[in-house]
């Protein structure tokens, strides 16, 4: 799958904050940060050329706003690091992020939730809303906006917008009575700071009444009452007239009994899971949170007993052993006193209250946390119970929430709540702690590898005293040893991570262990199908049951963690090599049941599951390869045709050689070196290989052998009984053309095979030849065909495998634009594809759009972003882009150089058009050198087999063509003549 864009924050509630991945990203000018502020408020929408002018230069009138507009935006999409998060139209720009990535935009939402949850009687659920919103100011709002009207007057919004969530929040928190003392302190200083609020002085009052100041109140009252009669002229209004008769009737306020205590650490990321058992336990009167030990059940269970709006009891159940005592446990929890049985006093004392009662850590007990919680609730009939235990009670009327690890991050981005733990904990353990761009990939590393188990980072983070973060990740391999040392003061059982393992291996039966060691040698997952063939299906059962294993819609899978364990377990009980031996071989036996599939209208469901056990298949190959040879290489070719169509052909490449015996494995393994453009291809013995003519896959072997090796023409399967091989048969043929610069020659091929694949219900190889037919009509300057052919294989590319972008068709038809005219659609587009693998191609051409443009910083920041690809083609494609921009800037030298190490690197993987256009870029050298470019120019068309009269660098230099004579002797010269001349012009020598 591709790696997710790091997701973009801005923060606009003081100072202006650019977050991408939880990294901070630096704006530098106070234009510049004022044009995001700007584009933020209106996230997701665009905002106006002109409004945008007015807001950055209200009192200027510029000559040309629109290209100061544009110079400003180029700034800003340098700076920020996912380009295609800035989108242009014609009329406007926007900031492309979600309405919750601002925080503006978030308080607005979460104040306004908060007031309607107020409005409808839920103060739990306002203050948690409004405290969140709250949250979210880190000083004046807009203060990097400047003192544009646009921005005075949303800051005078927002401030208000403020106050009357401040005093929403109070209000709520007053009704639920939960610390007076503290509200009235708030309040007295924020009447201080606005003594014309006149709800902020009711909500003071109250709170003073409810803390048990009544006189102060009435003070408070008499006080407010005449700055408003002297700055108004007028009585106070209805609200605060309210607020001052209920203080004289001495109106009780409500109080709650619990036995809570305070909370120490900070609750982190489960807001969602606390709304949906809020909204379980309003529905039913019995809720049971299950999940995994270290999963944050009772933290959970705490944090909604904490914000709960009745009597709330908390009875931790670890410590009991006896089931009898369950509910002698739970009447000292309520501090019941009397000498009559456990559950009649229980009775006497919930029976007439409305309240709930948090039962704990039940796992051990079940049985008779059952039997007590069913008898209460049929005996209380306010009485809700909330349960946290490995598995269910299994009890009429019981409702499941199940716990799940905390969110992790994707790739680049850390702004998740398994991060946010990490972080908050870490810094507990190293007060400087802090997410830079240095640590975030092993901070991401340590929260993914502990499956974001909240007890685990919590462990994790502790062992930053005494080890840097990069030293923590790289010892997690070790995770048992080194995850110790938890809370003196916690159960002895979340003390060190294998406790919490071995509380929930105590509970199996010998069976249930059995099953649990050999399901762990699945590390991708597994199916029921999978689980029956290697320990059977009623274990399973019973694992899921006790959380030893998650199940997500029709597959099932373990934590890392526990898997971890389990495979020490079968190391120990020395039953590995028989589990490996039977995952392996259901492996094999399961995608060859399914191999049929590859090839016709089921590809794409084909994809689907194989792609589910691409772990569990690389981990049987990969034992495979040393235990059983032959299943090694039935492995291999059911994985070959999965990596192709994935892309993964460099990959594939590398992993199939040891196969080449295989004809069908054979087959993939060339197919991929020429599709990966490596100069390290079929390093085998032709002759020894074995032929299946009769096979659909390993009849292509010997036409698949000539494009590879660049041999002699070899017969082609064009006549073959499956339909599937045929079309192979005339793509292969394509291919050659095209290594033989013969684009002409290949469009029909391409026609031909693309036809031949819609009939068998193909998609992967179809995409994959209009792609190429798309590519061949660019360059022969046909625009209208080129978009035709890349926008079918766009679709087609999409309906096989939505999470695999079509990158390169993307690039081609974002040429086809840029050839046409649309220079901003062009670029929009290819911004689009900057997220996706590989974006090497992308940032290549978004830089020769810079570079066409006259814009050469830009195009040399496009160029430095690759990197150094170790991939052949790319470092080609890299090399002479470089070579052309130093063309353009005339440093000659620098281009003859890097055209250099271009021409060589493409002239040894045989794309011919790749070399053409190395070709194309030393003609423009030559041409600038003062040197006659004609010859190079015709030798680049008869490398590539066509003229690509719209490419731009070629028409120009068509244009200044003087020697008519020279260009159509290159025109005519065979591909190692060609070659020889391109090799011949770049040699690297002083310029004249």
């Amino acid at each position: 799958m591709a790696d997710a864009p790091a997701r973009l924050r801005v923060g606009l509630l003081g100072p202006l904050e650019v977050v991408a991945g939880g990294v901070a990203v630096r704006v530098a000018g106070k234009r510049l940060r004022a044009v995001v502020s700007r584009l933020a408020l209106d996230a997701g929408r665009q905002v106006p050329v002109s409004a945008l002018v007015a807001a950055l230069w209200p009192d200027q009138e510029l000559d040309d706003p629109q290209h100061a507009l544009h110079s400003l935006m180029t700034r800003l999409r340098r700076a920020l690091p996912e380009k295609s998060v800035l989108r242009s139209a014609d009329s406007g720009y926007w900031l492309d992020v979600e309405p919750d990535d601002v925080d503006v935009l978030r308080f607005e939402r979460l104040a306004a939730e908060g007031r309607r949850a107020l409005g409808r009687d839920q103060p739990s659920v306002a203050a948690e809303l409004l405290r969140e919103a709250l949250e979210l100011w880190r000083g004046e709002a807009l203060t990097d906006a400047g003192d544009a009207p646009y921005a005075v007057a949303a800051a005078i919004r927002l401030t208000e917008l403020r106050l009357s969530a401040t005093e929403d929040r109070a209000a709520a928190e007053l009704r639920l009575n939960r610390d007076p003392a503290a509200l009235a302190a708030e309040l007295a200083e924020l009447t201080a700071q606005h003594p014309l609020r006149e709800r902020a002085g009711a909500l003071l009052m109250r709170a003073m009444h409810a803390d048990g100041r009544s006189a102060a109140a009435l003070r408070h009252f008499e006080s407010v009452r005449r700055t408003v009669i002297e700055e108004l002229g007028t009585e106070p209004g209805p609200e605060l007239t309210a607020a001052h008769l209920a203080v004289l009737r001495g109106e009780p306020a409500k109080r709650r009994s619990n036995n809570l205590r305070a909370a120490v650490t900070s609750f982190v990321g489960r807001e969602r899971e606390c709304a949906q058992i809020r909204e379980q336990l309003a529905g039913a009167r019995l809720v049971t949170l299950v999940g995994a030990g270290g999963s944050g059940k009772t933290r959970l269970a705490s944090a909604i007993a904490e914000r709960a709006e009745t009597d709330t009891w908390l009875v931790e159940l670890a410590p009991v052993t006896d089931p009898a005592a369950v509910p002698l446990a739970i009447v000292e929890a309520l501090g019941l006193r009397g000498t009559r049985p456990a559950m009649e006093r229980l009775v006497e004392g919930l029976a007439s209250t409305e309240a709930l009662l948090v039962l704990d850590n039940c796992e051990h007990l079940v049985a008779a946390v059952a039997a007590c919680a069913t008898e209460l609730l049929g005996r209380c009939p306010r009485l809700r119970v909330l349960t946290t235990s490995r598995e269910a009670l299994g009890v009429d009327g019981e409702r499941l929430f199940a716990v799940q690890p905390l969110a992790l991050p994707t790739s680049g981005a850390v702004d998740c709540p398994s991060v946010q733990l990490f972080t908050d904990r870490a810094r507990a353990a190293r007060r400087d702690f802090a997410v830079t761009a240095g640590n975030s990939a092993a901070v991401a590393e340590i929260c993914r590898r502990l499956d974001g188990l909240p007890l685990a980072i919590e462990l994790a983070a502790a062992r930053l005293r005494s080890l840097t973060v990069e030293q923590l990740a790289a010892r997690l391999d070790d995770r048992f040893r080194l995850l110790t040392g938890g809370s003196r003061t916690a159960l002895p059982r979340h003390r060190t991570l294998r406790a919490v393992v071995d509380a929930s291996w105590e509970l199996l039966t010998a069976g249930e262990a059995r099953c649990a060691q050999r399901l762990a040698v699945f590390s991708g997952g597994f199916t029921l199908e999978a689980a029956e063939a290697v320990c059977g299906v009623e274990p399973l059962t019973a694992l899921v049951e006790k959380s030893l294993v998650q199940q997500a819609g029709e597959r099932y899978r373990m934590l890392e963690t526990i898997r971890e364990y389990c495979l020490e377990q079968l190391a120990a009980s020395g039953e590995s090599t028989a589990a490996r031996i039977a995952h392996a071989r259901y492996l094999c036996e399961f995608a060859e049941s399914q191999e049929p599939s590859s090839r016709d209208e089921r590809q794409p469901a084909w994809l689907r599951l194989l792609g589910a056990e691409h772990a569990n298949l690389l981990d049987a190959l990969r034992f495979a390869v040393d235990e059983d040879r032959d299943l090694a290489v039935r492995l291999a070719a059911q994985l070959g045709p999965l990596w192709t169509y994935r892309g993964m052909y460099a990959d594939a490449a590398e992993r199939l050689r040891f196969a080449v015996g295989s004809p069908s494995c054979a087959v993939w393994y060339l197919l991929n070196a020429v599709l990966s453009g490596g100069t390290d291809r079929a390093r085998f013995d032709p002759t020894a290989l074995q032929r299946a003519p009769e096979h659909p896959v390993g009849a292509l072997l010997d036409a698949a052998l000539a494009l590879a090796t660049d041999g002699p023409e070899a017969v082609e399967p064009l006549a073959h009984q499956d339909g599937w091989t045929r079309a192979m048969a005339h793509l292969i043929r394509a291919f050659r053309h095209a290594n033989n610069g013969g684009l002409a020659a290949m469009r029909p091929a391409l026609v031909s095979a693309a036809e031949a694949f819609r009939r068998c219900g193909e998609l992967w190889a179809r995409s994959t030849a209009l792609s190429s037919l798309g590519y061949a009509e660019l360059a022969l300057g046909d625009l209208d065909r080129a978009e035709a052919a890349l926008v079918e294989s766009i679709r087609l590319r999409q309906e096989l495998d939505p999470a695999q972008p079509a990158v390169l068709e993307g690039v081609w038809l974002a040429q086809v634009l840029h050839r046409r005219g649309a220079v901003a659609e062009a670029r929009a587009r290819l911004h689009e594809l900057l997220g996706g693998p590989p974006a090497v191609h992308a940032r290549l051409a978004l830089g020769d759009l810079a570079r066409h443009d006259g814009d050469f910083a830009a195009a040399a920041d496009f160029y430095r972003s690759i990197g150094r690809p170790k991939h052949e083609p790319f470092r080609a494609m890299l090399d002479c882009a470089l070579g052309n921009l130093s063309v353009s800037t005339g440093d000659l030298l620098a281009a003859r150089a890097q055209l250099a190490e271009a021409f060589t690197t493409a002239s040894a993987t045989l794309d011919m058009p790749l070399v053409a256009t190395v070709a194309v870029a030393v003609a423009r050298l030559r041409h600038h050198e003062g040197a006659n470019a004609a010859e190079v120019l015709g030798a680049a068309e008869a490398l590539r087999g066509a003229p690509d009269p719209t490419d731009p660098d070629t028409r120009s230099l068509r244009a200044a063509l003087t020697d008519r004579a020279a260009y159509d002797r290159g025109r005519a010269l065979g591909r190692a003549e060609a070659l020889a001349v391109v090799e011949a012009n770049v040699s690297v020598f002083p310029v004249p």
